[in-house]
């Protein structure tokens, strides 16, 4: 927990490199927090929130919020120049293009 009392969470992988991300709307996408972990926890959240059954789900304002930080994360981990040259060079896959390259490792545990 920091200062402000927002939570973050260290993970360190098989390399013992020691990643840290924000678990809040307030820290996820700040400078500190890993934008690839910070887009698989927005993205795990929103696609949680999007499987609700629709008396279980959160209200439209709250969903929107969520959305935008997945946005945001998205934003950071690749920037509209890389997006853009992905799309020329592989006109044939503009999913790809849009879900980034590494959204395979978040549903590839299923």
């Amino acid at each position: 927990m920091d200062e402000n009392g927002a939570v973050w969470v260290e993970l360190a992988d098989v390399d013992e490199i020691v990643r840290e991300v924000g678990l809040a709307a307030s820290n996820v996408n700040d400078a500190g927090s890993d934008p690839r972990l910070a887009y698989m926890i927005m993205l795990m959240r929103v696609g949680d929130m999007l499987h609700r059954s629709s008396k279980n789900r959160e209200l439209m304002p709250y969903f929107e919020d969520d959305w935008a930080l997945l946005l945001e994360a998205r934003q950071r981990l690749w920037p509209i120049t890389q997006r853009v040259s992905q799309t020329k060079a592989c006109c044939s896959a503009p999913a790809t293009v849009l879900a980034g390259p590494h959204v395979q490792s978040v549903r590839g545990g299923r």
